[in-house]
């Protein structure tokens, strides 16, 4: 639905540009501006990444832009039910609040008279606040990154004043995402966010103690698959079926090795060029090792089902 899409991001008309010896650029990209910056970092990465083969996919995981992903790296992602890895998704935004707010928890009380005056977990909260903006600002504020930085900042507050549910947490930062962008109702996203929560919340509830590596990791993988096919097949008409294995290898890989990379050299080539050079090419190392494993998971017929269009009384019969 391609102008449902253009009206949920209120874009009221389409153009393009046709080259032409009298083009002039208008206005240069300034550095004050969040797009002047994200554009400076990407060229700054294009040229540390000079014909990598996974380049745009680390440009994705920086700022958001999927403009130069190839439509067979699309297809294999979508076969392998990875494609939500290959951008700045609410998973990597929490993965870097989460991150910031332990380490600086555990920084602020052993500052002595500091966790004094302002308690360890607020000043904790603080900084996974300020790591979830920043990295939302890569993305250029988009209405995914939005969405997430609304509901961290719903689990931080509930967390620092008063512990709530998780049921009372989603019930408020649903109207607070809809007061902020009323169309996102519109987006498939909105709704596999939100499920995604709900279904890891039902899920995991009532677990006493850590458990093994499956009842942390392997549960969790299960139960969102399960639970988010009804809507997978409503909004796209197909399944992964290949996606509870390769997630299984792909999230915490992305999530722990490629991102940090990433992250950690688009901000070494401001400071350290030769040093955010190579942490990129690491990061590129990276997704190289773990593209292999997909290609082997999303070649197989197996890989993808495809359903028939089902009504909204079918996916709520068999949620």
């Amino acid at each position: 639905d391609y102008e449902g899409w253009l009206f949920q991001h209120r874009l009221r008309a389409t153009g393009y540009v046709v080259t032409g010896a009298g083009n002039q650029l208008l206005e240069p990209a300034r550095l004050w501006r969040p797009d002047g910056w994200r554009f400076r970092l990407r060229e700054s990465i294009h040229e540390a990444l000079p014909e990598r083969p996974f380049r745009p996919l680390i440009v994705a995981l920086a700022l958001g832009d999927q403009s130069a992903i190839s439509s067979q790296a699309w297809t294999l992602l979508n076969r392998t039910g990875t494609n939500h890895l290959l951008a700045i998704s609410g998973l990597h935004i929490g993965l870097v609040a989460a991150l910031a707010l332990f380490g600086m928890r555990w920084t602020w009380s052993r500052l002595g008279r500091a966790a004094l005056l302002v308690p360890a977990p607020w000043a904790g909260a603080a900084a996974g606040l300020v790591a979830a903006a920043f990295y939302s600002a890569l993305a250029g504020f988009s209405i995914p990154t939005q969405r997430s930085l609304i509901m961290i900042l719903v689990g931080l507050g509930a967390t620092v004043f008063r512990p709530v549910g998780l049921s009372h947490a989603l019930a408020l930062a649903l109207p607070l995402v809809l007061l902020l962008d009323p169309f996102s109702v519109l987006a498939p996203g909105f709704w596999l966010s939100y499920l995604a929560v709900a279904w890891i919340g039902w899920g995991m509830q009532g677990r006493v103690g850590k458990g093994t590596l499956w009842d942390r990791w392997g549960r969790v993988q299960v139960v969102v698959s399960l639970g988010l096919v009804p809507a997978l097949a409503f909004w796209f008409q197909q399944v992964s079926v290949a996606g509870v294995i390769a997630n299984l290898i792909a999230i915490p890989w992305v999530s722990f090795v490629t991102v940090p990379l990433v992250l950690a050299g688009s901000l070494a080539l401001w400071m350290a060029p030769a040093l955010g050079t190579a942490l990129l090419h690491l990061a590129d190392g990276s997704l190289a090792m773990l593209w292999p494993f997909l290609e082997l998971i999303g070649r197989h017929e197996f890989a993808i089902l495809h359903v028939a269009p089902i009504s909204v009384v079918a996916v709520i019969c068999a949620g």
